[in-house]
């Protein structure tokens, strides 16, 4: 089963986007919260981290407080060394995309 990002007008999909499978989401936050947040969980970036990812939403206020958390944390890990995708969807992706 995957995880699906929407961004919903009453019952209308405006737009969104396929993540990936749920343990490829989890595996994100959880490197999120070992290597930015010292292993406690929502310290830095609560609305990423705790948030449910179970028919969840975000409000409007929200979608602000989780771009600019994203921002930070994308930040943070372009000053890190690459490493190994650890699932063929993620190969896939950077194919699709022209990354190695």
């Amino acid at each position: 089963m995957g995880l699906y990002l929407c961004i919903l007008d009453g019952d209308d999909d405006l737009d969104g986007v396929k993540v990936g499978a749920y343990v490829d989401f989890n595996a994100l936050r959880e490197y999120v919260v070992r290597e930015f947040e010292g292993g406690k969980a929502g310290s830095r970036f609560p609305t990423f981290i705790i948030h449910s990812d179970c028919d969840g939403e975000w409000s409007h206020c929200d979608c602000k407080k989780l771009r600019d958390g994203l921002s930070e944390i994308i930040s943070a890990i372009k000053e890190r060394p690459a490493f190994a995708f650890s699932s063929d969807w993620q190969k896939a992706v950077a194919k699709s995309v022209g990354l190695n």
